[in-house]
Formats: structure tokens, C-alpha cells, sequence
């Protein structure tokens, strides 16, 4: 860091002399306030003390600069006014002592605008094919030498479409799948009632088939014995003599021969 000089002037004296001194680097870092005290000794032994108070101000010496070149956005006649559209970003090397990395934005345009924080924001609309550019640029606020503006602007452009077309209505396509759906439901339902229908005759045939075999088998049962009695009344007959025969056909006058 270079020396600073500091022209003191006695008030009730007429001297006047040329101070010299080199301040510390860090003391200018962290405070923008140095302060130092001098003494002054005459021939006569006669000595004066002052105190010198030395304000530093950071130097502006760096202005704002966009992260990119360009910006676009494309949006439709139906879009409404006010709406934001995208923001503007930029930096500053300077350190933030008085304002210097403060940093607003402007711009002059009327269907588009940007805002002193950075916003793009729609303002009118305009027909479908428009294509609105303008330029806007980057501020800080630094003190010494004074505020400065980026060098290069940022290029916005805005590109306006047509509305998007009114879609068919979307009523009618439930309304069909209902009334496709509808007989398939009926059908499922007549389908479900057939087959009850024939599981009850299924079961009344198979109760009626059972009744009946065991009708049948009661009636073997029954009649088996009195048949088997037939044949044995049968047989003994024709095992007898003949003449035994003779004798009852003889004491049965009545029966027809």
C-alpha cells in the first residue's frame, strides 16, 4: 500500500508542513476509520500534539456483470399482463463497503419490463408472431468515484404464440364408455342369473335321483324275500310224487283242470 500525505495547517501559527505516513493494511481491512496523533517540537522546546483522523472509502473500480449474455422467453396472446417471466442475474467484484456490490437493474421497454430487483415481468400483450428485444443493464451503487453500469447489456427476448386451441369436449367421452360399459354389466349380470338358475335345477335333479334310488333300493329289499319264497314254493311243488299231485288236484273238485 503507497504512502498518503496529509497537509496540516496550523490555525494560530504560520506554520505549515508536509506530513508523510504509510498506514497498516490491516487496520484499512478492518475498519474504514484510521487515526493516528503527531507532535510537534519548536526550537524554543515549545511542542504541539494533533490528532489526525483519516477516513478510507473502498474505490468503485469494478462494474456489475450479467452470468449470461442473453435471456428468452416465449409465452402466448392469452397470457396475462404481470406475469413474471424470469429473473435477471449479475455480479459484482467489488467488496460490499458503501454500496459497491449493490447491484439494480433497469431497463426501458414497454410490452416487457424489468424490475430494479431483476424480474421480467410481462406488461402488455401482442399479437402471435411478435418478437419484443430489448436491453437492460446492470447497476451498483458504489460511492467513490460513483455508481457504474455494466458494460455489456443483457439481450431479452420475448416471443409471443398463438392461444392454445379449445380442446372437443371431454363430456362425451364418459358418456360413450358408459353406454359401452352399461350392456356389458347387464350381460354379466343375466349370466350370473342362468347360472344360479341351472345350479338349482342341478341340485333339484340330484335330490329327485336320490329319492328314486332309494325308492328302487327299498323296493328290492322289500320284494326279494316274497320272491324268494315264490321260488321256493316253486320248486318244492315239483319235487313232489306225482301221485301227491293226483291227490290234490282229486281233493280240489272246484278248480278247473
Amino acid at each position: 500500500m503507497g504512502s498518503i500525505s496529509a497537509l496540516i495547517l496550523y490555525l494560530f501559527t504560520d506554520i505549515c508542513f508536509l506530513l508523510t505516513f504509510q498506514p497498516s493494511p490491516l487496520k484499512l481491512f478492518n475498519s474504514d476509520l484510521f487515526s493516528y496523533s503527531n507532535q510537534v517540537t519548536d526550537k524554543g522546546g515549545l511542542t504541539s500534539t494533533a490528532s489526525v483522523n483519516v477516513t478510507f472509502l473502498d474505490c468503485n473500480d469494478n462494474a456489475p456483470r450479467f452470468l449470461q449474455p442473453a435471456y428468452s422467453a416465449s409465452v402466448t396472446e392469452c397470457t396475462p399482463p404481470g406475469t413474471i417471466l424470469f429473473s435477471l442475474q449479475a455480479e459484482d467484484a467489488d467488496s460490499d463497503r458503501q454500496g459497491n456490490d449493490d447491484i439494480y437493474f433497469s431497463s426501458v421497454g414497454g410490452t416487457v419490463t424489468v424490475g430494479a430487483d431483476g424480474a421480467v415481468a410481462l406488461a402488455s400483450t401482442r399479437s402471435a408472431g411478435t418478437v419484443v428485444n430489448l436491453d437492460a443493464y446492470a447497476w451498483d451503487k458504489g460511492q467513490t468515484p460513483g455508481a457504474l453500469r455494466s458494460e455489456n447489456p443483457a439481450k431479452i427476448s420475448v416471443r409471443f404464440l398463438p392461444c392454445p386451441a379449445t380442446a372437443a369436449p371431454v363430456t362425451a367421452a364418459p358418456t360413450t364408455v358408459a353406454a359401452t360399459t352399461a350392456p356389458t354389466t347387464t350381460t354379466i349380470t343375466s349370466i350370473s342369473r342362468s347360472g344360479n338358475s341351472n345350479i338349482a335345477w342341478i341340485l333339484l335333479a340330484s335330490l329327485l335321483g336320490l329319492g328314486f334310488l332309494g325308492l328302487l333300493t327299498f323296493m328290492l329289499w322289500r320284494y326279494w324275500q316274497v320272491c324268494g319264497r315264490l321260488c321256493e314254493t316253486t320248486t318244492c311243488c315239483e319235487s313232489r310224487p306225482r301221485y301227491q299231485e293226483r291227490y290234490v288236484l282229486n281233493a280240489s273238485p272246484n278248480l278247473p283242470l
